[in-house]
């Protein structure tokens, strides 16, 4: 072989290196993409869960400030002096909306706590398919 063919040959191995890496290229940016994907999907789905979850202790917390105060009210109503039937009227009225509003704030944990553990599944499920792309990449 001459020195002509050798550079051809040369040339030719060179152009499909680069054919190669170029069809590499484009599999790991689609990769990335597919990754930078997952990663955007996890972080929206955490933030807007932690936004909720404020929002729900806050209710709690209002909850507790509300209970704290008939509590107070209650026990204040229980000294001897303080019975009469006006009093026992005003409590049980008092004593029925606390009650509503216990109800109501225990139904809608249990609801949101159903809704949090679906929240964490579906984290769950989205880190898992990042761990799995990320293993079909380096397998």
């Amino acid at each position: 072989m001459d020195e002509r063919e050798i550079i051809r040959q040369k040339n030719k191995q060179w152009q499909l290196d680069n054919v190669h890496w170029q069809k590499e290229i484009r599999t790991w940016q689609h990769d990335t993409q597919r990754l930078v994907a997952l990663l955007y999907m996890l972080e929206k789905t955490l933030p807007e869960q932690s936004s909720w979850l404020a929002q729900h202790k806050a209710r709690i917390d209002k909850h507790n400030d509300d209970l704290t105060r008939y509590s107070s009210n209650l026990d204040k109503q229980y000294l001897p002096e303080s019975r009469s039937y006006v009093e026992l009227d005003k409590q049980q009225s008092l004593h029925k909306l606390m009650q509503q509003s216990h109800y109501k704030m225990r139904s809608v944990h249990e609801s949101l706590h159903k809704e949090y553990l679906n929240k964490m599944q579906q984290v769950r499920d989205l880190a898992q398919r990042f761990i799995d792309e990320v293993g079909s990449i380096v397998d």
